[in-house]
């Protein structure tokens, strides 16, 4: 049997389900064995994430490991199986609300010890929470008499790392 055993990434899924900037997380990854007839053995598994940052201060990978290495180890997969592999994760705080890419590179052997490399990625969605303060409030004349009007301005300032659309406040007194 001369062909190759492909080893490949059917999907993903992560603890908590939305990865919030800043958090930890566990990425599980669910791989299969396409070959069927060919065990695949001895499996060394690297993350790597973009780096991120405005300038040389700020720029690190955008998921670091919350301990430990990047590095992932299986026994094996049998012919035509599948298993998951899990890593725990820290996002960066300063991301922005995005989906990210994490680069997946596989070395394993087949049943003979023949090395074979792979590599894939997937797409991890970014969630950032929305900050914002109100200014203190200006009152414009600064006393009113009954029945009269006056203006009431504020500005809203937006703290978080994501853009406000259709923001309405509404206030009472």
């Amino acid at each position: 049997d001369s062909s190759v055993p492909r080893v490949i990434v059917t999907g993903f899924s992560t603890d908590p389900a939305e990865v919030r900037a800043g958090s930890n997380f566990t990425l599980f990854i669910h791989l299969k064995n396409t070959s069927k007839t060919t065990k695949v053995k001895n499996m060394l598994f690297d993350l790597s994430a973009p780096t991120e940052g405005a300038d040389e201060q700020t720029m690190a990978p955008a998921f670091l490991p919350a301990s430990g290495s990047s590095s992932i180890y299986l026994d094996g997969i049998k012919a035509n199986g599948s298993a998951d592999i899990s890593i725990q994760l820290n996002a960066k705080s300063d991301l922005l609300q995005k989906p990210y890419s994490i680069e997946l590179s596989m070395k394993y052997e087949d049943k003979n010890g023949m090395q074979i490399e792979s590599a894939s990625s997937i797409s991890i969605p970014i969630k950032q929470d929305a900050r914002f303060e109100l200014s203190e409030f200006e009152i414009n004349p600064t006393s009113i008499a009954v029945g009269e009007e006056a203006n009431v301005m504020c500005n809203l300032y937006n703290l978080g790392r994501i853009k406000l659309y259709n923001v309405k406040a509404k206030f009472e007194g």
